[in-house]
């Protein structure tokens, strides 16, 4: 079928009313994988190397063609063999990360109405006393923080440059830290530690739980929201095997991921609004061995 001559100029100008631009790039400099952007991993959980594989995509497209890059990589899905955890393995390797996420942002949101179940929840559950220190780790763009009232010492954590910046304009009343999540701890002292939808993005989930239980004060509560498979709607399931997620966690899992590294579980809820469970846990004396 022949071109119009109108859509033909169209397409040479770069479809100039539209504002893009297209280029041609090589599929052989665009389907070549890059082996460094991905690594092996034992279980998150139990540390255990024997798997089996239950879900694959091979070159995987991770979101544009860059002519400049690879970004294209094979996801590969496992259960562990010893405790039947669910996990992306090879992994991403830290300049892995750094390359794949470079043109999405590496910090996700929500819509608001989630930040504000989220909010009244915590302000529910928790004793929020005038003066302390509340740490969401995986901030985003501060939204959560500036739900919780003022006289608490709200600071976040994120790792994306761009958003922090966005936050801090909005909210200048919340003290905002770029940082690396898989290497976070709570050298601040806060009393509360929230991590929401964070858990499951991290390579190594017991090891930053273990961290933030060694660097916190006696009495701190850690609240951790993550997906989970069995309350996943049929729409969901995709989402829940999302190429961001590292881990998928079930609610035992989750208890025995953070239990592992020290912590006590108190207290535990489902979200119904979506597909989610949230716990508290607090210090409690030496961490457990893994």
């Amino acid at each position: 079928m022949s071109t119009p001559p109108d859509r033909a100029a169209s397409a040479q100008s770069g479809l100039a009313t539209g504002g893009l631009d297209w280029r041609t790039l090589s599929p052989q400099r665009v389907r070549t994988l890059d082996k460094t952007l991905l690594e092996d991993r034992a279980c998150p959980l139990c540390g255990c190397q024997s798997h089996r594989t239950f879900l694959t995509l091979d070159d995987f497209q991770f979101y544009t063609d860059d002519p400049s890059r690879s970004n294209r990589v094979a996801v590969r899905q496992v259960e562990c063999r010893r405790c039947g955890c669910l996990h992306m393995n090879p992994c991403y390797s830290r300049s892995g990360f750094q390359k794949l996420f470079a043109r999405s942002g590496a910090s996700y949101g929500a819509p608001m109405w989630k930040y504000r179940r989220r909010a009244d929840w915590l302000m529910q559950t928790l004793e929020l006393d005038a003066g302390m220190t509340v740490m969401d780790l995986g901030c985003h763009d501060g939204r959560l923080l500036s739900l919780l009232p003022p006289e608490l010492d709200r600071v976040g954590l994120d790792v994306d440059a761009t958003v922090l910046a966005r936050a801090g304009s909005a909210h200048p009343g919340i003290r905002f830290v770029r940082g690396d999540l898989d290497a976070a701890d709570n050298t601040g002292s806060a009393q509360v530690v929230t991590l929401f939808h964070v858990l499951e993005h991290l390579r190594d989930p017991v090891g930053t739980l273990r961290r933030l239980h060694e660097t916190s004060p006696p009495g701190t509560r850690l609240v951790v929201e993550v997906p989970v498979l069995g309350a996943a709607r049929d729409a969901d399931i995709n989402g829940f095997f999302s190429v961001h997620h590292l881990t998928h966690f079930t609610e035992h899992h989750l208890i025995e991921c953070v239990e592992a590294a020290g912590w006590r579980v108190t207290c535990l809820a489902r979200e119904d609004a979506y597909n989610a469970v949230r716990l508290v846990a607090q210090t409690c004396g030496p961490r457990q061995p893994r």
